[in-house]
């Protein structure tokens, strides 16, 4: 596993910005859990935040018209 890979991952885990999504992971969270889990916590947030970014979207093309 490349390191940038594994701080990266800790990183996007980690992160939680304030009012969106994120989780509530500390970095011995992340590094207890199995690679797989971690896989599944990234690839999730990925899609969480993909739809709420779709959301805002919408949500601002309606307020133009």
């Amino acid at each position: 596993m490349e390191p940038d890979w594994l701080y990266r991952l800790i990183a996007a885990l980690c992160y939680n910005p304030h009012g969106g999504s994120g989780f509530s992971f500390t970095r011995a969270d992340v590094l207890d859990m199995d690679l797989d889990e971690a896989r599944h916590h990234l690839a999730w947030l990925d899609e969480q935040r993909s739809r709420e970014s779709s959301a805002i979207r919408a949500a601002t093309r309606k307020r133009r018209r």
